[in-house]
């Protein structure tokens, strides 16, 4: 049987993470920490989890709990996985990592220090259709590549769920807030704060599929975090076509580019529950060859929980390095926002 922690039990945890690992035979939650009473003790009663605490301070140690899956606010997540590094836990963590360079290095340092995992949960990774997509990319020689183009234009990616509770009853707890960093202007914050929570999901997926790391070359963002940024991937150009906007419908994708086949990979939104994407591939020289893989069902959010239960089981299973990726896209974040 696997243990697991859980730190926060707030909406994402409810929707993705709670039920996801709870689906998983052989596992089980033995501890919840979260600082809304009310909240905790009702998630406890649902889920069958045997013990609840009000500060990540107080789960049992790492001889007790396999892993411990982190879900907070973005400015508390530096601050917990510090504490629970230094504590030798096994940490699946909610991005972005943390809202600063400095810091995420310092956690990356820490992990390498404790020899722990730490995980960071760009599940886009593991959609059902992701896998095929980069399958047929590996197969298209890098020298054909002509472009790349990724959209993320941000819809109504929680698809109207419901039965999400919230808490009331709210104990004083000793946090550490994260900054935002020095140089960013006020007025940015929040802009800034999206893009990590939100764009850096294409970035690191663009980064996945290619093998290769992001280069910016240029940008076009405004004060929204919205635009276009220029970059490569080898000597591949990429534009990344963002937007935050109210739109209802969720369009997000990537289009590989030769001179005779596009390859095209399309995802719905996020929290949406056994609606996995689709590849779409257009090829011929002469004539257009037209062709639509449709996967079975799945959802990257239960994948992943079944992947890092897999690699807690498994020490010898190689998971995706999803740390050192995570840091890589907050250097990006910086990259363009210090120059907005």
């Amino acid at each position: 049987m696997v243990s697991l922690g859980f730190v926060g039990g707030g909406f994402v945890a409810q929707i993705a993470h709670l039920p996801s690992f709870k689906s998983i035979d052989g596992v089980s939650i033995n501890c919840l920490a979260d600082p809304f009473r009310d909240l905790g003790e009702h998630l406890s009663r649902v889920y069958s989890i045997d013990k609840y605490v009000v500060s990540h301070l107080d789960l049992p140690d790492a001889s007790v709990l396999d892993g411990v899956v982190v879900t907070l606010p973005r400015r508390l997540s530096y601050g917990v996985l510090r504490d629970l590094i230094t504590c030798s836990h096994t940490i699946l963590t909610e991005k972005p990592l943390c809202l600063d360079l400095v810091h995420a290095e310092h956690l990356l340092a820490l992990s390498t220090e404790y020899t722990t995992g730490l995980s960071v949960g760009y599940m886009r990774r593991h959609d059902p259709a992701v896998s095929k997509f980069k399958r047929l990319v590996d197969e298209i020689s890098r020298d054909s590549l002509v472009s790349i183009n990724a959209i993320c234009h941000m819809g109504n990616s929680y698809a109207n769920p419901f039965d999400s509770k919230k808490g009331l009853v709210s104990e004083k707890i000793q946090y550490d807030l994260e900054d935002y960093p020095e140089w960013l202007d006020e007025r940015l914050h929040t802009a800034y704060e999206q893009f990590l929570n939100v764009f850096s999901h294409i970035t690191d997926l663009v980064e996945f599929i290619l093998g290769d790391r992001i280069k910016l070359v240029d940008h076009s963002i405004n004060t929204n975090g919205e635009g276009l940024v220029l970059a490569r991937v080898g000597n591949t150009p990429i534009v990344f076509d963002l937007m935050r906007g109210k739109q209802h419908k969720w369009r997000e994708s990537i289009t590989i580019n030769t001179h005779c086949k596009m390859v095209r990979l399309v995802l719905g939104p996020a929290f949406l529950r056994n609606s996995p994407g689709t590849v779409e591939i257009e090829s011929g020289k002469e004539s257009i060859d037209d062709m639509r893989f449709t996967p079975d069902w799945g959802w990257a959010f239960r994948n992943q929980a079944l992947s890092f239960i897999h690699s807690l089981k498994e020490p010898e299973f190689k998971v995706h390095d999803t740390l050192k990726s995570a840091v890589r896209q907050i250097s990006l974040a910086e990259a363009i926002f210090r120059t907005i």
